[in-house]
């Protein structure tokens, strides 16, 4: 989703600047039929190959920085840690925006509102998961997989400038929605491969349980994510504002 926002704010801010394909809408500030339709455009035709002569990157394929996730505490008779690295995330070229607005001339004065959806999010990753459940201790690592089905998002942001004069996000808030979350997880329960199964079984069966407590962690290493790879474009973006 990152790189896909960055794909529209520049259609907002860079349309009718040369460096923009001449096959790609140009749109006026405030219309944003015109900026839905040709975002969407750059979606289509530049998603998997990029375009590199506004530096951007194709979507098909997105390498996510190592994270971890920590729920509960170790005094407690359950918790469990993961540690996630090697992270790729594929199927954002397949991103529709149905709703952008906001962006303003003046950068001060934008109050920007983007909605997307995906059909399938996909994902693979090295794991390392520590976990303790009354007397049953796990400590493994492997490989996993990931599809969060009809994937959705909302973002809303307002702009500032730095003592430079470039915009810089603030206040963005973020919104994760998703049909279904489906997981296989390799090598869980290292040497009980049936346990492994029953465990990616009931996951799969109760993702929603497992979605509701860890989606405030997930949306805020996205949230951030998002804040740096935006702020890192328009502190570009604003030399060529006409």
């Amino acid at each position: 989703m990152q790189l896909s926002l960055i794909y529209l704010a520049i259609v907002a801010h860079l349309g009718a600047g040369n460096q923009w394909p001449a096959e790609i809408e140009k749109c006026r500030y405030h219309d944003d039929e015109c900026l839905l339709r040709s975002s969407n455009s750059v979606i289509r035709r530049y998603g998997k190959t990029g375009l590199a002569q506004i530096n951007l990157e194709p979507l098909d394929a997105i390498k996510v920085p190592p994270y971890a996730l920590q729920r509960g505490n170790r005094d407690q008779p359950f918790w469990h840690d993961w540690e996630v690295s090697d992270q790729w995330v594929y199927g954002f070229e397949n991103i529709t925006f149905t709703t952008a607005k906001g962006f303003d001339r003046d950068p001060r004065h934008s109050q920007v509102e983007v909605h997307g959806q995906i059909p399938s999010v996909t994902s693979t990753a090295q794991y390392q998961f520590y976990s303790q459940f009354l007397t049953l201790k796990v400590n493994s690592k492997g490989r996993g997989k990931t599809d969060f089905q009809n994937f959705r998002f909302v973002v809303k942001f307002s702009l500032t400038t730095d003592d430079k004069g470039y915009a810089r996000v603030y206040k963005l808030s973020l919104h994760l929605g998703l049909d279904r979350w489906i997981q296989q997880i390799d090598d869980l329960f290292v040497g009980n491969t049936d346990l492994s199964v029953i465990v990616n079984e009931w996951i799969n069966k109760n993702w929603n349980e497992y979605w509701v407590d860890i989606e405030p962690d997930v949306t805020e290493i996205v949230r951030q994510f998002v804040i740096k790879k935006l702020n890192f474009i328009f502190a570009f973006i604003y030399l060529f504002i006409f």
